[in-house]
């Protein structure tokens, strides 16, 4: 659920930047949003609900995520509510009651060592991240122990040489979190300078890193796409302005949009849903690929935007030997 497109940084890969009205979720679609998921609630009868705040940056409105932890936890026991933050915030009250209510699941960019992460990560005024994220991890550890907090490291041609680096200060100041990769992509709109097409064994290498200093992961984890919400039925990206787009990536650009919560219920929403889940998303090599089951023919997002190339080779020369080394420590 994306609470807002403002954000307190200006990240020059952001695939938000090219949302040109940087709107925050009014009071009338957060409504008709809380209205969707009780409806939707009460239809399917799930064992588990699991919603997700994204912005921008969303603890820079932190009263509508309370207000909707609270009315989901009276329809739901059994919830899992997570958030991605890029980390800056300042009010420990807030965090607090964030805390209290049960959002237990926090995901935290820092994108290598601090040179390389300010010259990234920068906030609306020019300065830097890195120190106000490191210490409020160092807060986070030693404040809350019922959180479960994953550090995520962006890869791109300017960080992916220093991780090391990253890694050693995190272990120097005690911080011991998880750490996750991805790697930055283009979007239709805007090309990336920096982001890395030939990867090669990059992804087995960060990872081998992450091992060797006590970090834990798991192979293919950020690798996969069978969990993709485009292709999944009761998997829903919510933009602030209270549309449903098929990717989260693409939340905000029209050509995503698919129709808005308050149709929920009519034949209208139940075709737009259909839609994109009768989509055959492989091209005809992809049929009878041995790692089908864990690539699914990839990331229909990366393909519209001509940026994508089969990674049958990268993955059994990264991910795979992760995989096999998780399972049989290198034996």
């Amino acid at each position: 659920m994306h609470l807002n497109y403002n954000c307190n940084l200006k990240c020059g890969y952001c695939y938000q930047n090219v949302i040109k009205d940087k709107i925050v979720m009014s009071d009338v679609v957060l409504g008709q949003t809380l209205t969707f998921i009780r409806e939707v609630i009460y239809d399917i009868q799930p064992e588990l609900v699991d919603i997700c705040f994204i912005g921008g940056e969303p603890t820079l409105h932190s009263s509508k995520i309370i207000t909707i932890i609270e009315n989901i936890q009276e329809l739901q026991s059994n919830c899992i509510f997570s958030i991605v933050t890029n980390g800056t915030f300042g009010n420990k009250k807030i965090l607090d009651k964030l805390v209290s209510i049960g959002l237990s699941h926090y995901l935290i960019t820092l994108d290598g060592p601090r040179s390389i992460h300010d010259s990234l990560r920068i906030s609306q005024s020019g300065r830097g991240s890195y120190d106000i994220i490191l210490k409020n991890l160092k807060m986070m550890q030693e404040r809350y122990s019922s959180i479960d907090v994953n550090i995520n490291v962006n890869l791109n041609s300017l960080n992916y040489l220093s991780i090391e680096e990253l890694l050693i200060d995190l272990a120097n100041h005690g911080i011991d979190f998880p750490v996750l990769y991805r790697f930055v992509i283009d979007t239709k709109e805007k090309k990336y300078d920096n982001t890395i097409h030939d990867t090669k064994l990059i992804w087995k290498n960060v990872h081998e890193l992450s091992k060797r200093y006590g970090y834990r992961f798991r192979p293919f984890y950020r690798d996969t796409f069978l969990v993709c919400s485009m292709f999944q039925k009761n998997n829903f990206s919510i933009g602030a302005d209270g549309y449903i787009y098929s990717c989260i990536e693409a939340v905000g650009v029209p050509e995503y949009r698919q129709i808005h919560v308050r149709h929920y219920g009519t034949p209208y929403f139940d075709y737009s849903q259909s839609n994109i889940l009768e989509y055959n998303n492989l091209y005809r090599s992809c049929q009878d690929c041995t790692l089908l089951p864990v690539c699914d023919g990839g990331c229909l997002y990366r393909k519209n935007n001509n940026d994508f190339s089969c990674p049958k080779e990268n993955m059994m020369q990264n991910d795979v030997v992760l995989a096999m080394d998780d399972l049989f420590g290198g034996n």
